[in-house]
């Protein structure tokens, strides 16, 4: 939502595609780094390094990000202006009356001293009465100001559920967060799908591989992920533009997933042969789950206007986590199912493949709902 209110159609998809990058190298590298450098602590040291990025993180927003754009601060910062003008026009009048209501009262004390009225006593009575003024006043004042806060925050939640609604009933919009959901519901049964396959005994159809064996795969993923995902993506969008670049990607994964479980078929001699085309398949599939996922955040983000760019993507992340609940369990079930005895005896498509035709299913589901988008999505509402 940031970089969308900061940025133009020019610049959108390289802010996007960097921090989007970023992120998904560092989800890659997290683990890897917590299982090679700090396995000899491996529960209080992974938490404070957690900790003081966490650190970091809340000192660079508060110290460099702007809570609003440029144009948007400078209107503010002159509308500020005029309404202190105002205030001090407001303030010399407000002097000129309180002169004006001092000079009565000096004369009000004149006309009491003239007719011999004792001061003490009347300055008793006046005392009081403004006592009692004062204490009704400062009652209505406080009776008032909570009623104002309830309103406020009535208000407020009358708004929030006005834009809530407002965001259901645009279907575009609703289309990008299901969107949302359903591409996290196939990514994370990837990750979690492409672990327990690699981990997996040879016999069962696996790779049998070792944890270092697949963190080095990860590693090699994450490090090619940021400059490969940049060098593709952003050519690709300024040139066809986010919706047409998500369906040349999303047909890539669709395509290569089924490739993964044909590995197994290489024969044991080979494995230079191997690793070389499972790092190769593993590296575009993950750039190109990358890019998929930045254009689908400028889907979100291009559906809506800039006041209501923090709502849609707060709902698509609540739709999106409620997803990845439960990927794990239906992937994890499916995968463990098919690797039984039974399903192996059966056979294609039935054994080990499995898992890996779902997902290119979920991925195939993803790319027909892109294709009713229209193609207004390539540019941010002004």
């Amino acid at each position: 939502a940031i970089i969308s209110e900061h940025s133009d159609d020019v610049n959108q998809g390289f802010g996007m595609s960097l921090v989007i990058a970023l992120w998904d190298a560092s989800v890659v590298f997290g683990p890897a780094i917590s299982d090679s450098f700090l396995a000899k602590f491996p529960y209080c040291l992974p938490n404070m390094f957690i900790a003081l990025f966490c650190v970091l993180g809340v000192i660079t927003v508060g110290c460099l990000l702007p809570d609003k754009p440029e144009d948007e601060r400078r209107e503010q910062e002159m509308a500020g202006e005029d309404f202190t003008n105002v205030n001090n026009s407001a303030m010399k009048s407000n002097d000129v009356k309180l002169d004006s209501e001092t000079g009565n009262q000096l004369s009000y004390r004149k006309l009491l001293e003239k007719e011999n009225l004792e001061d003490e006593e009347v300055d008793t009575i006046v005392m009081d009465d403004l006592t009692v003024d004062e204490n009704v006043e400062s009652t209505k004042q406080s009776v008032f100001s909570r009623i104002k806060v309830k309103l406020l925050s009535f208000k407020q939640a009358i708004h929030g559920c006005q834009i809530l609604l407002s965001l259901i009933r645009n279907k575009v919009t609703l289309g990008a967060v299901f969107l949302h959901g359903m591409y996290a519901f196939g990514v994370i049964g990837f990750e979690e799908s492409f672990s327990l396959w690699s981990a997996t005994s040879s016999s069962l159809g696996g790779l049998g591989f070792s944890p270092h064996d697949i963190g080095t795969i990860l590693g090699i993923a994450g490090l090619l992920l940021v400059p490969v995902s940049l060098a593709v993506f952003i050519p690709l969008e300024k040139r066809l533009g986010a919706l047409l670049t998500f369906h040349i990607h999303i047909a890539l994964v669709i395509v290569l997933l089924p490739v993964f479980p044909s590995l197994t078929y290489i024969s044991p001699n080979q494995t230079a042969l191997l690793w070389i085309m499972l790092n190769i398949i593993s590296v575009v599939i993950r750039v190109a789950i990358n890019n998929c996922f930045v254009c689908e955040s400028l889907f979100l983000n291009n559906s809506v206007t800039a006041d209501k760019l923090g709502a849609a993507n707060g709902l698509a992340n609540s739709v999106t986590n409620i997803f990845q609940i439960f990927s794990p369990v239906f992937f994890g079930t499916v995968y463990s199912l098919s690797i039984s005895g039974k399903n192996l005896q059966i056979g294609f498509p039935f054994d080990f493949h499995l898992i890996f035709i779902l997902l290119s299913l979920v991925f195939l589901l993803t790319m027909t709902l892109v294709a009713f988008f229209p193609k207004k999505l390539d540019k941010q509402i002004r």
